[in-house]
């Protein structure tokens, strides 16, 4: 029987849905001529209007729209806490997914020694809720810093494996990485297999299980399109976390011996023909395929479960793609690159 704080929390992220950014948006904003314009459109025709509302459109820059954009995810899950309660399932996706994106980002600025970069992407908004002290990752030099930094996070056991062997050594981050990963979904495997049970324990576990195969065939691709990766090399790249795709699905893309191969094996997926039965062979890049298909798993989850944390979930695995079609049409703004080309870079 579902409660009236289930009632409560579908209601409001249903709500919430209804609000989200309309084909119509995208083709206004992907029209804009600058910066300016897409926060002033942003401001004055959508739900984003609160969280700009302080702005000065003549005067933003790309950066500070960014974050503001990605800041609305944040007060939007804070609001849900006061209908869900117990459930904080969504929230640890959220921050651990944006702690992971930090250590990560740290540690390309450190390999390319530009530390002082990085407090200009500095997410000031979330340092209240984060597990280490993200100032002090700001101010780290060398990689010691950094494991001094997470020293009482859930990351430091890891941070510390891949500490480099010489100071001279970049650090392995594509190893670092998919070890962070791998902890972040058996962390949300075993919070949902602790917390829930039945049918919202099984459909969290799905949604789980789809965002790995989906980050693996990714990595597959990309690692086999752009870098002619050895097979077992890109085995190793791949999350080692069991998924409803079995390894010989992901062999197929492995092996596959031409461009035009590997496309095809990508589509005749199973996880493909049933998210993405319109697969578009016109489209020249594989990675927007795949992003149209997670997007309809997510949406066709959130519009047809009744269970309520699996509606939230799903809600903000929509509202990410939400936020990263609108910071690429900002980065498409910025290479002033032409309209229908950013259109082309819009996941909906």
């Amino acid at each position: 029987m579902i409660s009236y704080a289930d009632n409560a929390v579908m209601a409001k992220v249903r709500a919430l849905y209804g609000k989200r950014l309309t084909m119509e948006d995208y083709a206004s904003l992907s029209q804009a001529k600058s910066i300016s314009d897409v926060a002033s459109y942003l401001k004055n025709n959508t739900a984003y209007a609160n969280t700009l509302t302080e702005v000065k459109e003549e005067l933003v820059h790309r950066g500070q729209l960014e974050t503001l954009v990605r800041r609305r995810n944040l007060n939007i899950y804070m609001s849900l806490l006061k209908y869900s309660y117990g459930d904080k399932l969504f929230l640890t996706m959220y921050m651990m997914e944006n702690e992971i994106r930090q250590l990560l980002l740290a540690i390309r600025f450190l390999n390319a020694n530009s530390m002082d970069r990085y407090i200009v992407a500095l997410p000031a908004y979330l340092s209240r809720y984060m597990s280490f002290d993200l100032f002090a990752l700001a101010k780290i030099r060398r990689y010691d810093d950094l494991i001094a930094a997470v020293e009482h996070a859930p990351y430091y056991a890891i941070i510390t494996r891949y500490r480099p062997t010489t100071s001279d050594k970049p650090v392995d981050i594509t190893g670092c990485e998919k070890a962070l990963m791998e902890f972040y979904y058996r962390t949300l495997l075993d919070m949902i297999r602790e917390s829930y049970s039945g049918d919202t324990r099984r459909s969290l576990e799905r949604v789980i299980y789809g965002q790995i195969a989906f980050h693996n065939i990714s990595v597959a691709y990309r690692l086999k399109k752009f870098f002619e990766f050895p097979p077992q090399h890109i085995r190793n790249s791949m999350l080692n976390v069991p998924t409803e795709i079995p390894q010989k699905a992901y062999d197929s893309i492995i092996e596959a011996t031409s461009d035009f191969e590997l496309s095809q094996r990508i589509r005749d997926l199973r996880v493909i023909k049933r998210f993405l039965p319109d697969w578009d062979d016109n489209v020249s890049e594989i990675s927007v395929n795949l992003s149209r298909a997670q997007r309809n798993m997510s949406s066709r989850a959130f519009r047809y479960s009744v269970r309520p944390m699996v509606v939230v979930v799903n809600y903000m695995l929509l509202l990410e793609i939400e936020v990263n079609n609108v910071i690429n049409i900002i980065e498409g703004i910025r290479y002033k690159l032409p309209a229908d080309e950013i259109r082309n870079l819009i996941i909906i």
